[in-house]
């Protein structure tokens, strides 16, 4: 937000880190909950932030710059070279030993401009010297400029917050102005006596005065440890003074300390004071080494002096006996606690030699780790490479599908300026390659596009599309569609304005609606037809003037009506049935009685026919209706002659047979009888004469058969006394003693009587269908199959030969076996092919009494 438009062209990375895989994947998702809308402005909200699932989430753009990675601040290698390092309220959580640790880390890890942001209950503490506060209030630091010698061991808190000795007398010197003005003020309260300025370790910082009667550098490696260069007289004292003042935080003094000088006996008075300490800095105190002036004496007075000097000694060396006790007891407290403290830094040193050791494990898998990266890095630049080379491939083909799909296209942004536009747009439009940035209401394109630039803006608002038709100067149309730009997080940044050539549809759409017009003139000339278009619901949608003519609506009358209100009682049902046939047969058609507007019934020839678009996609109906009354009837009066001339036919073969039966019959019975007793008495004529005669008795008596044959045949006189299934087995068992084929008849058990009309027309029907098989199938063998219930019969005689040849199938055989059949209200379904052929025959039945036994 800072940097604005500069952003993007200044490099910014960001390391996030964290200890749980699981909270850097909740880190990496950058998915913010919707209450934090109170805190987040808006403009914020828009700029940086995308609507998600459940929330907001932080833009594409920004978590780019983020690296995220498991990292322990406390033991794993620090990142380095930092501008800033924000760590807030995780050091309240650790104990002062790791806190040390990380700022250690952090101080390594910062440039020397960098900066340090911390929790608001966080502080840098004793490290003062190396942060200096910035902003107190939201707790940020910058680094001290000044240089801070490191170890390898980066995460030893000693590294960083203890120096070198060679180090501190520059720590000393860069502190010494103030240490001077503390030093002149309590040298001034004191006359300014001679004396040093040393730390806790008795190291001397600064030097005041003449101190070379005092202090007596020892030869060897320098020092400026007081205790080290102070003259031997001095030096039980000075330590006494010093552990005192350190232990009490308060000025001390020693008195009548004599020592040797030049070999002079000087009584010296030692005073330790401590220095106000800076705040999480060392201490110091100043030591004043103050000398008495020897006393005016006489030779008397020098008497007395020896003698009370040779007391004084002997009290003195007691007092020096007694603090060199003091000393050495306070000596080896000081030795044991030092051992203890050796002992607890030999644990740590081991201890830190482990952690190196760990370290150094922990170094050499990251080696490998690297070598490992480096390699996946090394592929993944080659697959870099090569997307790169396919992105600009596909950036050549897109824009070449671009320049072929479409007349032009332009790419607005949310400022409405132009970002981008295909070579066909700047043909269309009139642009200039300078137009890119300029905004669209500049813009004068040589089509006629009203308010384009308030199109653009509604588009981008309401996030929705928009099409219209525009013409162009040469009488040319296009179709302008405007969509927004979304980007890949679904973020609208503009506007794309697509420009497709339509002008030869247009003159399509106006050939086409011209010929609609012509053929709508033409079905409206139509007035014996109903001709009507359906939408997918089956509500009339438009219709001809014969609607008027054979249904008896007006043309502004039946649009919208359901189809169901020209079938009987408005059946819904039946007309859904009839639209879902159309639908899963592309058409349907049928003969059925329909119903008027006036309510008078009418039989109608009706042709329904499913519309679909170039998908597939069902667009409605179109329905012809005709009306057949006229044609129904003069069929209803053909089926009614049929049926009489069958019945006369029938009658006529009755008679026949009753006649061949009742007079021929008896009359070659005779004939036989009489030439047989011829026969008898020919004994005395001539063998051709006999043979003749014998001849003659044959003939006759085969005549005798063939007429009681074809007597029975014309009119079976056991259909008539016995029923069907006996006259079904005699004319099986006929069939198979005259002609070679065998014919297997099923019958159901005990097959009761059925009505006269029934049992003649299926006798009738097995009687044609096995003469069909004899002559023209050339099958050896037939089926013949009856069952029935109460409520149907059903037959079916099947053969395996060469199927019926096409000159019989409209024969008078099998157009007798279908009006037999119709005239009994029943159906014949014939199937014939290369395999054989089946004749099946469904008869509908009253309730049929109960079977009687034979």
């Amino acid at each position: 937000e800072y940097l604005g438009e500069d952003g993007p062209s200044i490099p910014i990375q960001v390391f996030a880190t964290d200890i749980s895989d699981k909270a850097i994947a909740k880190a990496r998702e950058g998915v913010f909950r919707e209450n934090i809308t109170p805190q987040v402005s808006q403009a914020r909200l828009k700029r940086f932030f995308t609507k998600a699932e459940g929330g907001y989430q932080i833009s594409k753009s920004i978590r780019e710059l983020i690296l995220f990675a498991k990292h322990d601040v406390t033991k794993d290698p620090p990142y380095s070279r930092l501008d800033l390092v924000c760590c807030r309220n995780l050091l309240i959580f650790l104990g002062p030993v790791l806190q040390q640790r990380v700022f250690a880390a952090f101080l390594w890890a910062l440039k020397p401009s960098g900066y340090l942001m911390l929790g608001t209950a966080e502080t840098v503490g004793e490290l003062s010297d190396y942060f200096r506060p910035v902003d107190s209030r939201y707790k940020i630091y910058a680094k001290r400029g000044s240089y801070v010698p490191l170890s390898l061991d980066f995460l030893s808190q000693r590294a960083l917050l203890e120096e070198p000795a060679e180090a501190r007398p520059r720590e000393a010197a860069a502190g010494a102005p103030d240490l001077q003005k503390q030093a002149d003020r309590v040298a001034i309260e004191h006359y300014s006596p001679p004396g040093v300025v040393v730390d806790d370790d008795m190291e001397i910082v600064q030097f005041r005065g003449h101190t070379g009667s005092y202090l007596d550098p020892m030869p060897g490696a320098a020092s400026l440890n007081l205790l080290k260069i102070a003259r031997g007289d001095l030096l039980f004292e000075l330590r006494s003074a010093t552990e005192k003042a350190k232990r009490s935080n308060a000025p001390t003094a020693k008195a009548g300390i004599r020592i040797q000088f030049n070999g002079e006996t000087r009584v010296v008075n030692v005073r330790v004071v401590p220095l106000k300490p800076r705040p999480g800095g060392r201490r110091y105190f100043f030591v004043f080494f103050e000398e008495s002036p020897p006393p005016f004496s006489s030779r008397k007075a020098a008497e007395s002096k020896a003698r009370r000097g040779e007391n004084g000694r002997v009290r003195r060396l007691e007092q020096e006996l007694k603090a060199a006790k003091e000393y050495l007891r306070s000596a080896m407290e000081d030795q044991e606690a030092t051992n203890e403290e050796l002992r607890t830094a030999n644990e740590e040193v081991l201890s830190a030699n482990e952690e190196l050791q760990t370290t150094n494990e922990e170094l050499e898998t990251a080696k490998e780790e690297l070598q490992s990266t480096n390699e996946e890095l090394t592929t993944l630049n080659e697959e870099l490479q090569n997307r790169n080379a396919e992105l600009g491939q596909m950036a050549s083909d897109l824009r070449n599908v671009l320049n072929s799909t479409f007349a032009g296209i332009v790419v607005v942004g949310r400022d409405l300026r132009i970002r981008y536009f295909t070579t066909q747009a700047e043909k269309v439009l009139n642009l200039i390659p300078a137009d890119v940035g300029r905004p669209v209401r500049d813009i004068r394109p040589s089509l006629d596009i009203p308010n384009l630039e308030a199109l653009i803006a509604a588009v981008i608002d309401e996030v929705s599309n928009k099409e219209l038709t525009v013409k162009g100067p040469d009488g040319s149309f296009y179709s302008l569609r405007l969509r927004p730009y979304l980007t890949v997080e679904k973020k609208v940044d503009g506007a794309v304005i697509s420009l497709i050539d339509i002008s030869e549809r247009k003159r399509a759409e106006d050939a086409i609606a011209s010929s609609e017009e012509r053929f709508r003139s033409l079905v409206d000339a139509i007035r014996d037809y109903a001709i009507m278009l359906l939408d997918p619901e089956g509500r009339v949608v438009s219709s001809n003037s014969g609607v008027e003519d054979v249904l008896g609506y007006r043309a502004d009358e039946i649009e919208g009506k359901h189809l169901s209100c020209f079938f009987p009682n408005h059946s819904r049902e039946l007309a859904d049935q009839e639209l879902a046939a159309t639908r899963a047969h592309e058409r349907y058609e049928g003969e059925a009685l329909r119903v008027r507007k006036d309510g008078s019934q009418f039989w109608a020839g009706t042709l329904t026919i499913a519309l679909r678009d170039h998908v597939g996609n069902l667009r409605g109906f179109a329905k012809v209706v005709q009306d057949i009354t006229s044609r129904k009837e003069e069929e209803d009066l053909s089926r009614e002659l049929s049926i009489r001339m069958m019945r006369a036919q029938d009658e006529e073969r009755k008679r026949i047979s009753r006649e061949l039966h009742d007079t021929a019959g008896p009359s070659l019975a005779a004939l036989v009888m009489n030439l047989a007793q011829v026969e008898k008495a020919a004994s005395g004529l001539g063998r051709k004469t006999r043979s003749a005669l014998a001849e003659s008795v044959k003939l006759a008596k085969e005549c005798a058969q063939q007429l009681r044959t074809v007597s029975y045949q014309l009119h079976p006189p056991l259909l008539d006394e016995a029923g069907l299934a006996s006259a079904l087995r005699w004319y099986v068992e006929l069939l198979a003693q005259r002609s070679e084929l065998k014919a297997e008849l099923e019958l159901p058990p005990n097959l009761p009587r059925l009505p006269k009309e029934i049992e003649f027309a299926v006798f009738r029907v097995v009687q044609e269908a096995l003469m069909n098989v004899q002559r023209h199938s050339g099958s050896p063998t037939a089926q013949v199959k009856i069952t029935c219930d109460n409520h149907r019969l059903a037959l079916e005689v099947r053969d395996q030969g060469k199927g019926i040849p096409a000159e019989v199938r409209d024969g008078l055989g099998l157009r007798g076996m279908r009006e037999r059949v119709q005239q009994a209200g029943g159906a014949i379904e014939i199937d014939s092919d290369g395999d054989g052929t089946a004749v099946r025959v469904s008869v509908p039945l009253a309730e049929l009494p109960a079977p009687v036994k034979e």
